[in-house]
C-alpha cells in the first residue's frame, strides 16, 4: 500500500539523518572553517571528507517528490518539511 511505502520511505530518510547527525555531520556551524587543500608538496594543509549524509535541499526534494506521488498526506509533507528545516 501506498502508506507502508511513504511510511518505509519515512523511516530510511530518519535512519540516515540521525546517522549522520550522530557523525556531527550536518550541524550548523558559527563560523564556517576555511576551506583547505592538500598539496603536492605536503605543506599540512588537508581537505576535508566529502559529506556522504543527504543535504537538505536533497531531503526536501525528496520529501516534495512524495507528496506529489501521494505517497504521505499533507500533514505528514508538512510535519517532516518542519522538521528537516528546524534542523538546519
Amino acid at each position: 500500500s501506498n502508506s507502508k511505502v511513504a511510511a518505509e520511505a519515512m523511516a530510511e530518510c530518519n535512519k540516515a539523518w540521525a546517522s549522520a547527525q550522530s557523525k556531527g555531520i550536518g550541524k550548523k556551524l558559527a563560523s564556517p572553517a576555511p576551506q583547505k587543500t592538500a598539496t603536492a608538496t605536503g605543506g599540512g594543509k588537508v581537505s576535508a571528507p566529502p559529506s556522504t549524509a543527504p543535504s537538505t535541499e536533497e531531503r526536501l526534494r525528496k520529501l516534495d517528490d512524495l507528496k506529489k506521488k501521494n505517497l504521505i498526506s499533507e500533514e505528514e509533507y508538512a510535519r517532516k518539511r518542519k522538521e528537516i528545516l528546524d534542523g538546519v
